[in-house]
């Protein structure tokens, strides 16, 4: 309870440089963007009372090429996804080396690079993180320690005592969560269930 009392800000600093460096990496390392392929198979079905027999007559497969007039804006993309400058952006795309395959299948690329930039920015957040104390008059500002005991806890997060899960309690944001896990924990038939919540 000592480290969550003291009223702290937070601000987020990272280096430019150390993400157009992971990113850079991380380009690097991705699978290769192969061109684009159509393949057209053209088969036969055979529908009898034993069952249904398939028969391939043709198949062909082609190269798709691009047109200049379909291409994307790669940076007003990237830019969009990420909030990176397009500047940060031009250098990564350039050092990482891999931007010709841009024309293979923009698409492909432009959704990769884009989830790897979100990927190292956030890790490079996270590492970012600096919490500072509040300062107060006298001593430095805490939280109201009473916020924090037990029961309140409980009664502030809207949770169900039960005896048949791996917690305590279940939280629910809803009566009919809450009717649902009581009669899961009512019945003799279930030894034990968990509240799963989808992100």
């Amino acid at each position: 309870m000592e480290h969550i009392k003291p009223k702290t800000t937070y601000r987020v600093e990272f280096e430019t440089e150390k993400l157009v460096g992971r990113a850079v990496d991380a380009i690097r390392g991705m699978d290769k963007i192969e061109k684009l392929r159509i393949s057209v198979i053209t088969g036969k079905l055979d529908v009898r009372k034993g069952g249904i027999s398939s028969t391939v007559i043709s198949a062909a497969e082609e190269q798709a090429e691009h047109s200049n007039r379909l291409i994307p804006d790669l940076l007003a993309y990237l830019q969009n996804e990420t909030e990176l400058t397009r500047s940060t952006l031009v250098r990564i795309l350039k050092e990482s080396g891999r931007l010709d395959e841009f024309f293979n299948n923009p698409q492909r690329f432009l959704d990769a690079v884009a989830a790897v930039l979100k990927y190292e920015l956030h890790r490079l957040l996270v590492d970012g993180i600096k919490y500072e104390r509040i300062k107060g008059t006298v001593t430095e500002a805490e939280w109201e320690m009473l916020l924090f005991k037990n029961e309140e806890l409980i009664n502030y997060l809207t949770a169900l005592q039960v005896d048949k899960s791996v917690y305590e309690y279940v939280v629910y944001d809803s009566e009919i969560e809450r009717e649902f896990a009581k009669r899961l924990d009512d019945r003799e038939d279930i030894r034990l269930f968990v509240n799963c919540s989808l992100v």
